[in-house]
């Protein structure tokens, strides 16, 4: 009975979530429903749920700004990151300073979603090939490349 209560109130609010039994919070099923309503909902869940690599996988293909409260070794994980980047690039973000400066996950993340390039640090934001790549698929995303590469790619526009 409180699992309808709870399946029925994430459905309408993911929030609800918080308010929710500690059992509940763990359900893989609700949490399903409540991250479809919230874009906060997973920061409610189970610190168990929050570590399951599978389930953060799954979760961040329903909404991909719940990585924002997946656990610190999911979000530090280099394979789990790349395949969560290549879905879905704006999660750059979210992710520790040590891997926005890896330029194989740069490179997915922009690839993906170019206004990404936003997030991208030095000296990667001088890299030719990511910000070429960031605004083919995102054209304003030249706004975010370093000063230095704007002018030499203007330059090379005007020629």
């Amino acid at each position: 009975m409180v699992n309808n209560v709870v399946l029925n109130a994430v459905c309408n609010n993911g929030n609800a979530l918080l308010y929710a039994p500690k059992n509940l919070q763990n359900d893989k099923n609700i949490l399903r429903k409540a991250v479809k309503t919230s874009i906060y909902a997973f920061e409610y869940a189970s610190n168990e749920l929050k570590s399951d690599r599978e389930f953060v996988l799954e979760i961040t293909k329903i909404n991909y700004n719940a990585f924002d409260f997946a656990s610190l070794n999911i979000k530090s994980d280099y394979h789990i990151v790349l395949e969560v980047v290549t879905n879905s690039g704006d999660i750059l973000r979210f992710l520790p300073n040590d891997l926005r400066l890896n330029r194989t996950i740069v490179l997915a993340a922009v690839q993906n979603c170019g206004s990404a390039l936003l997030y991208v640090k030095e000296p990667l934001n001088d890299d030719r090939e990511i910000v070429l790549t960031a605004v083919k698929q995102y054209g304003s995303a030249l706004e975010y490349a370093s000063n230095n590469l704007k002018q030499l790619i203007k330059i090379q526009l005007l020629l």
